[in-house]
């Protein structure tokens, strides 16, 4: 089921990552862990990254598709905004907030180098995407939100899954 039609208000605007955390826990209920895939999986999902750059992605959530099969803390590093961002959440084991969209099967994916990470080419596989990754800059002290799929540069999160 898509969201993309409606829009589900939360709490408002988080002031520090524990009330980030807080409004993530209460609005997003499905959760992923970050050593696995979101296979199929549509609509906002939670994943905590506390485990190390480890597994494969194929393709990458930045401006294209990657594979449904794909390790989350992998597309997680692609979707964040730049390497400093990434590594900062990975290394705080931080939450992070992801919109997934199935996209059935596509003809292939293409290996990208981002964030410190290179993905890897594939084949015709079933795919998804990144529309809304969600997170906390440490820098900013803000919650945050970005299109990964359209490239968008980050924007402070209004509260609002969409």
């Amino acid at each position: 089921m898509l969201l993309s039609a409606r829009k589900k208000k939360g709490t408002g605007v988080v002031s520090n990552y524990p009330d980030f955390q807080t409004f993530v826990n209460k609005n997003v209920t499905g959760s992923l862990t970050a050593g696995t895939s979101a296979q199929f999986t549509t609509g906002y999902r939670q994943t905590t990254l506390n485990i190390v750059d480890q597994g494969t992605m194929w393709g990458t959530p930045w401006l294209n598709y990657f594979t449904y099969d794909s390790i989350l803390i992998r597309v997680a590093r692609h979707a964040f905004p730049d390497k400093a961002t990434a590594d900062e959440n990975i290394t705080s084991k931080r939450v992070v907030v992801a919109k997934y969209v199935s996209q059935g099967t596509r003809s292939a994916y293409q290996g990208v180098t981002r964030n410190g990470y290179t993905s890897s080419a594939y084949g015709s596989f079933n795919g998804q995407q990144i529309v809304d990754f969600i997170y906390w800059d440490a820098v900013l002290n803000k919650a945050m939100r970005l299109n990964p799929f359209l490239g968008q540069a980050p924007k402070e999160f209004d509260g609002v899954l969409v």
